[in-house]
């Protein structure tokens, strides 16, 4: 399968869920888009480049389950969505926002953001290590700090999956808590489509949103952005266009599907991906199954290799397609920054090591065009690696 990817040969790759990777036949249909736009560019941007935006558009509205395919927009990347999200919000200082700890970088600085401009507060619920064993403990945390902030609050922000620690977080229970609050929720599903099954409909979110680039194999980078037929506020694009309107009625398709003259052959390639998934892997069902068990042996194999353990043993956190594993030896991280260093040098590979409550993890992506024995391979080299490396610094 590796072979069917431009992944170099020599190369292995633990770290899909960062930047993902995309299958030859759907770079070459990415490709011919382009061509097309240079062959013929008034015909491309006045008549062609909508009619298969929205193509893509579909069927990545009918994945979601979406009941409504004009509430789906594609942009750039979960920063684009995002942005475009918060910056749409008239906030004021007495507004308040809830994000959690594990919100990535990006929904971080974003939000800093808005309390820089807006003088808004930001309301973290500092989640632990102990917090991150049930679900039950998690919604605990979270209802204690929301209940504690309910007041003012205008908004919360939580991932799906989230980044690092790579866990499947419960938002439809975190939804329907909001909700009783009366607050709008945010989803950074940045790693779930391709990764897991859900449905927009049924979690019930103001707004989702998810990177195709990473799980789905779509050429970087695209970015699905769905809004709740009855979210409570209205949002427009980072780039204001030909779509704005300034009627009471907003076009949300017409804002979002052209922001000016760009390549949209990423977006249009969504529809190559999904059918590539469909035609050569079986479909979503078959590339998430093999991604699962993948996904939990590493993590059984790592244990064993490392003599750790996982950060969670609750399976409904589990992420799917990426697995979280103690590292051995130290938790020191410029220790394990050398040795990402030496793997990728010596072994050409580039794990990604990551801090959570004071303690050093390693995460690892399951994919296709793996096999266990690569985890295997580069697993043994971190650790007589680590283990030389800390031998040598006693």
């Amino acid at each position: 399968m590796k072979n069917q990817f431009y992944l170099d040969a020599n190369y292995t790759n633990l770290n899909h869920g960062s930047f993902g990777s995309t299958p030859k036949d759907v770079m070459a249909a990415n490709f011919k888009y382009q061509i097309d736009m240079e062959e013929k560019p008034d015909p491309w941007f006045r008549m062609t480049v909508l009619p298969k935006y929205d193509q893509s558009r579909k069927m990545l509205s009918k994945i979601i389950g979406s009941q409504n395919d004009d509430d789906v927009v594609i942009v750039e990347n979960a920063s684009v969505a995002i942005n475009a999200i918060f910056r749409s919000i008239p906030f004021t200082k007495k507004d308040k926002i809830i994000y959690f700890n594990t919100a990535y970088g990006m929904v971080q600085k974003t939000i800093a953001y808005i309390h820089d401009f807006y003088g808004t507060e930001l309301v973290e619920v500092t989640f632990t290590l102990e917090d991150l064993q049930s679900v039950e403990s998690i919604l605990s945390k979270v209802k204690e700090v929301a209940l504690a902030n309910k007041e003012n609050t205008t908004i919360a922000v939580f991932s799906h999956i989230v980044s690092t620690p790579a866990i499947v977080l419960p938002v439809k229970e975190l939804v329907q808590f909001f909700n009783t609050l009366n607050v709008p929720s945010v989803i950074d599903g940045a790693h779930a489509i391709g990764s897991i099954p859900f449905n927009v409909t049924e979690i019930g979110s103001d707004y989702y949103l998810s990177n195709a680039h990473k799980w789905l194999f779509t050429p970087k980078s695209s970015c699905v952005l769905w809004k709740n037929p009855n979210a409570r506020f209205q949002i427009h694009p980072t780039v204001i266009s030909y779509g704005y309107t300034t009627t009471p009625v907003q076009s949300y398709q017409k804002e979002f599907s052209y922001v000016g003259t760009r390549d949209y052959s990423a977006y249009l390639s969504i529809k190559d991906a999904i059918e590539w998934r469909q035609r050569v892997c079986g479909g979503e069902e078959n590339i998430m199954k093999y991604n699962t068990e993948l996904a939990i042996k590493i993590g059984e194999l790592y244990s064993q290799i490392f003599g750790t353990h996982l950060l969670t043993e609750d399976k409904r956190l589990w992420s799917g397609s990426m697995a979280n594993i103690r590292l051995p030896f130290t938790d020191n991280m410029d220790f394990w920054y050398k040795v990402n260093q030496i793997i990728y040098e010596k072994f050409n590979s580039f794990p990604i090591f990551f801090e959570f409550d004071k303690k050093a993890y390693i995460r690892v992506s399951a994919q296709i065009y793996n096999s266990i024995e690569d985890y295997q391979k580069i697993g043994l080299a971190i650790y007589e690696t680590a283990k030389q490396l800390f031998n040598e610094q006693k």
